[in-house]
């Protein structure tokens, strides 16, 4: 199982009318790794990620894990689900968001994280990928939840495998 590494750029906080959250702004760098897909038997065959957002602006940075699930649609063409969790290192209450209020305030510590991406194959081991990852609190938290969109590129380089 070589799996492989990604590393991209994303707009931080984008504004796209689906979270709240846009106390915050800039460009994060993102770094991460994903497996080959586990066995079939399970769950369609998900793959493990790990990923790590940098803010350079010094805002909001966070750190997910979670299950990716891959459909090819070509054999260069495909796209990307996941979901999983994500800790942050932002605010948690609006009290620790500042005043004017500066920091999205997130509710949680721990946030849920999803993703939908759509990648192209440019050579057995390299792709590009546009990306759109969510975290938010889920509504655990009623009274805030605003959450955040980062949008971004990266590019992928598989070590092994298909």
């Amino acid at each position: 199982m070589a799996g492989e590494i990604f590393a991209g750029g994303f707009q931080h906080a984008a504004r796209l009318g689906i979270a709240a959250g846009d106390e915050e702004s800039g460009a994060d760098l993102e770094l991460g790794y994903r497996t080959e897909p586990l066995s079939r038997r399970i769950i369609f065959g998900p793959r493990v990620y790990g990923l790590l957002s940098k803010n350079l602006n010094g805002d909001t940075n966070f750190a997910s894990a979670g299950l990716l699930w891959r459909k090819n649609f070509t054999s260069r063409l495909y796209g990307q689900l996941g979901f999983g969790l994500a800790v942050h290192d932002g605010a948690v209450d609006l009290a620790d968001a500042g005043t004017p209020r500066d920091r999205i305030a997130f509710g949680t510590r721990v946030l849920f994280q999803s993703e939908l991406s759509l990648g192209w194959s440019l050579s057995r081991r390299w792709a590009v990928e546009a990306s759109y990852v969510h975290i938010s609190n889920g509504g655990i938290k009623a009274n805030v939840n605003p959450g955040m969109d980062d949008v971004g590129a990266r590019v992928v380089y598989r070590f092994g495998g298909r």
